[in-house]
């Protein structure tokens, strides 16, 4: 093998480089006339998708002297600065295409010109960090400088075209190899249950949905679906060994499944000791979960304290002004409930947590409420003041009215007497010429003319003139 630096091994290996082993077989870019007839290696994949090294996974821990400062990933294809400092060749690039400066140190930097290799020593230690293969599926872990080759020869999950004339949609390599010359998106239909399936998960559905498809168990002889094979070999085949399920506790019995039900029927004598170390497991889980509440409750309280105490200072001040400083005692108090607030630390503890932002929020609006309190009761106040002088200004407004009213009636009943004495008057006027009218009828004797007493004028006439003339008496009073 040659060494790990030399330019063609690795992600830049050529065809003259390749090893001498048969590789897996191509997919044609074409349906061929006569698969049969033709070799694998006349035939070349399509590839899907390109390798991303960026988003590739390692395995273990990166030296961080490995790590590009743009990208913060291991370097791929690096250079190095006159200035010094390494980075990925498309991360400079995208740097100098901003600005023509370094990305740390701010020297000028001619893009290309100049650009230096960087140490094989740097190469070496890049090439021999392991990767795991990006394709889902795939368990595959080899150096970096191996990977490019076992995910274009090698992966049988490697996204390549449909090998369908006219089909462009992707397939993996080990279905692709199945099947030359289809289209491997077509729907065929199942042997077994005759269900519409796609030609390229055929082998899944033959696994996992098949219904149709029987199996026989190898150790109990048992027939049943297929897809329900695994789960029976993991959980109720009695013929396949499986170990007591308290196992963990120390018991060491393996056997037949059936004879390991049996040893748990008669009673395990490390079941106690396990169900002691799960109670502890437990317990020791909730005790950590004590302890950290606590230390979160006294985090809580000595900030809280540390409120209240602000809280405290604002409303000294706040009753200590006139209510023309209310403005400034609530800005105050605002200024001191957010200075005890708990600022967020970068490891999202305790510090930062909502529940102690809403408890700050919580005391801050239980202090202005405190003192929107104190000014309302500063306002009933003056408020009273005001309406208990308005109340006797009043009261000597209705006394003053009281009198006046009383010096109306008094006139009124003045008037209401002159009145009934000037009625009293008229009336016996009218009665004393009555009977002077009598008197004097009497002693003349009839009228002449008048024999029929419709000649002489009764006293009620004088009487209804009398009452006539009352008006105008009362006109003149």
């Amino acid at each position: 093998m040659p060494p790990p630096n030399t330019p063609e091994e690795g992600a830049l290996a050529t065809a003259s480089s390749e090893p001498s082993s048969p590789e897996p077989a191509p997919v044609p870019l074409t349906a061929p006339n006569s698969p049969s007839a033709i070799g694998f290696a006349e035939f070349k994949y399509i590839f899907i998708t390109k390798l991303d090294y960026q988003a590739i996974e390692y395995v273990g821990e990166v030296d961080d002297t490995l790590l590009c400062p743009v990208c913060r990933t291991p370097f791929i294809s690096p250079i190095t600065t006159p200035c010094g400092h390494t980075f990925c060749r498309e991360c400079i690039d995208r740097a100098l295409e901003t600005q023509s400066t370094c990305p740390i140190d701010r020297q000028r930097i001619r893009k290309t010109r100049d650009y230096h290799l960087c140490p094989l020593i740097i190469k070496e230690q890049l090439d021999r960090l392991m990767v795991k293969c990006p394709n889902k599926g795939c368990n595959h872990q080899c150096p970096r400088e191996h990977l490019e080759g076992h995910y274009k020869r090698r992966c049988d999950f490697t996204l390549v075209q449909c090998t369908g004339p006219d089909c462009v949609k992707p397939i993996t390599r080990r279905v692709a190899r199945k099947r030359l010359g289809g289209c491997m998106h077509d729907e065929v239909d199942c042997r077994h249950c005759g269900d519409k399936v796609c030609s390229m998960e055929l082998d899944s559905h033959y696994d996992n949905d098949c219904m149709g498809r029987v199996a026989v168990c190898s150790d109990c002889r048992q027939v049943m679906p297929n897809p329900s094979m695994t789960r029976h070999k993991h959980e109720d085949c009695p013929k396949v060994d499986a170990p007591c399920k308290w196992h963990s506790a120390g018991c060491r019995v393996f056997k037949r499944r059936e004879l390991v039900k049996k040893h748990e029927a008669e009673g395990c004598s490390f079941e106690v000791i396990s169900r002691m170390l799960q109670q502890q497991a437990e317990d020791r889980k909730r005790l950590d979960e004590m302890a950290r509440h606590v230390a979160r409750c006294e985090e809580r309280h000595a900030r809280r304290e540390a409120r209240r105490a602000a809280r405290a200072q604002a409303h000294a001040t706040a009753h200590g002004t006139n209510n023309n400083n209310d403005h400034r005692s609530i800005e105050a108090t605002h200024s001191a409930a957010h200075s005890a607030e708990p600022s967020s630390d970068g490891d999202g503890d305790v510090g930062g947590s909502t529940e102690d932002y809403v408890l700050a929020q919580f005391e801050r609006l239980e202090s202005e409420l405190e003192i929107l309190r104190q000014q309302s009761r500063d306002m009933d106040a003056r408020q009273s003041h005001i309406i208990l002088q308005h109340a006797a200004h009043f009261s000597d407004q209705i006394a003053e009215i009281g009198s006046k009213v009383g010096v109306v009636n008094m006139h009124l009943s003045w008037l209401m007497s002159l009145q009934r004495q000037s009625r009293s008057s008229t009336a016996a006027a009218a009665i004393a010429g009555a009977a002077a009218s009598v008197a004097s009828g009497s002693s003349s004797g009839a009228r002449p003319g008048s024999s029929d007493g419709s000649g002489w004028r009764y006293s009620g006439d004088d009487r209804r003139y009398s009452e006539g003339g009352r008006p105008e008496s009362l006109h003149r009073l």
